[in-house]
């Protein structure tokens, strides 16, 4: 700058002077209006994806209403009540044989009775050679759902790895035993496994459709059948009562439930003080009861004025009976009326294989976002063939009880991209929170 603005260059060259700088000041200009556009186009992003600073609110129907329609045990399967109601009941699914199977694999996992000894939440994984012994009693049950109800669920049951062995690559008819889990509930451990209402995280986040997944739920040590057991929200009561509820749990799940008692709200006030007002029916009633649901795949938030228990089914089972239900159905832990009281059961999760749609998994609020990144493995396309391959080969060789270890090494670049991911939808989110703060909105992001 000094050599340009000296006397000599000046007079020998004033025209090539003036014209540098005014390039240099459009020049700077244009950067700024990129930058204005960039930064409108960002801003406008950010409040696409989370449009409402609180809340929506539904209250429940004015209908004539006493309860639900519960489906009663049954030894056999009943399409409709699968159709209807979301989920049907069958007494005494396992034999004898197969709970005491399942009672050796559960006490290697310290955890029986009235205990949870080492077990964190009182929730155990299942690998799926743990339950080959099943595969067969599995696939007669799915032949069934298949010929008598709309769900779809293949052809024949994909064995995942029985006996150590499968074939790279199976056609898009068979049905997936996708996960198993143990679950240990008692009244005298506050960390054991008592779930409150929700609709499964991971279930919605894989899938357009959750309702083509089935949870097949058996209870293995239940000494109380009328207590912790399963507690779930009937399609048609929900519908009849709580349509808006029903619309958004419909094909979709990831939802979680919170009961808004003056506790909470004390809480809530606490936090924020500006909130508690925003979260009372906006037509003036109140109502005895109130519940929040967390819609986590796009961080949605709907208050619901009345409580969901009045239309909620437990049905009362015992050691043996399962519960199969559908991936959208909203279910909770029973409470445990009695005391002492525990609980140990088995969910398996079964769908048809389907190659899910991964670009879905990019679609959504930080809280999927955050979720699928904690757990990549769960959402790697190992549907492909040569994934599979690969999978085979890394199980071989690391050894069964490394099958989580497989799927993350299966796909590198995608676990990556799930982290990128995450990265812009943090931003996406910080922006959004700066925006809610500078024009005075109360922006509650929950989950997130």
């Amino acid at each position: 700058l000094k050599q340009l603005l000296t006397p000599p260059l000046l007079a020998r060259d004033s025209m090539g002077v003036c014209g540098y700088a005014c390039g240099r000041c459009c020049s700077c200009r244009s950067c700024c209006a990129l930058s204005v556009v960039a930064l409108a186009i960002w801003c406008q992003l950010a409040l696409r994806q989370w449009k409402d600073g609180c809340c929506q609110h539904a209250s429940p129907a004015e209908v004539d209403f006493d309860g639900p329609s519960c489906p009663q045990r049954s030894d056999g399967f009943s399409a409709n009540d699968l159709q209807n109601k979301g989920f049907t009941i069958l007494t005494d699914f396992l034999t004898e044989k197969e709970i005491s199977d399942m009672e050796t694999l559960r006490r290697a996992t310290s955890f029986t009775g009235d205990s949870v000894r080492g077990i964190k939440g009182g929730v155990w994984e299942i690998s799926p050679w743990d339950v080959a012994f099943l595969h067969a009693r599995i696939e007669t049950l799915m032949h069934r759902i298949q010929n008598d109800s709309d769900i779809y669920m293949g052809s024949r049951t994909f064995q995942f790895y029985a006996n150590g062995t499968t074939e790279p690559c199976h056609s898009a008819a068979d049905t997936v035993l996708v996960s198993g889990q143990f679950f240990h509930t008692n009244s005298s451990d506050e960390l054991s496994a008592e779930l409150s209402w929700h609709a499964d995280l991971e279930l919605g986040i894989a899938h357009a459709d959750p309702s083509d997944q089935l949870s097949v739920y058996v209870f293995l040590d239940k000494p109380f059948p009328g207590s912790a057991g399963l507690s779930l929200l009937p399609y048609d009561a929900l519908q009849q009562r709580a349509p808006e509820l029903a619309k958004l749990s419909r094909g979709r799940a990831s939802l979680d439930l919170v009961e808004l008692d003056d506790k909470m709200m004390d809480m809530i006030a606490a936090v924020e003080p500006r909130l508690p007002p925003l979260l009372r029916n906006p037509n003036g009633t109140e109502s005895a009861s109130r519940t929040a649901v967390m819609d986590n795949l796009h961080d949605g938030k709907l208050i619901y004025h009345g409580s969901v228990d009045e239309m909620a089914c437990t049905p009362e089972l015992k050691r043996g009976d399962a519960i199969i239900f559908k991936g959208d159905v909203i279910h909770r832990t029973q409470r445990h009326t009695v005391s002492p009281s525990w609980r140990t059961s088995m969910n398996l999760r079964l769908r048809a294989r389907r190659r899910p749609d991964f670009l879905n998994l990019y679609v959504g609020g930080l809280t999927k976002a955050a979720a699928i990144a904690s757990v990549p493995h769960m959402y790697l396309p190992w549907q492909n063939c040569e994934i599979e391959a690969h999978y085979q080969w890394c199980s071989t060789l690391l050894g069964k009880d490394r099958w989580l270890t497989c799927y993350l090494v299966s796909s590198p670049l995608q676990a990556s991209s799930f982290w990128l991911n995450l990265a812009y939808k943090k931003a996406l989110f910080a922006t959004r929170y700066l925006i809610g703060k500078g024009t005075g909105e109360v922006f509650i992001p929950w989950r997130v």
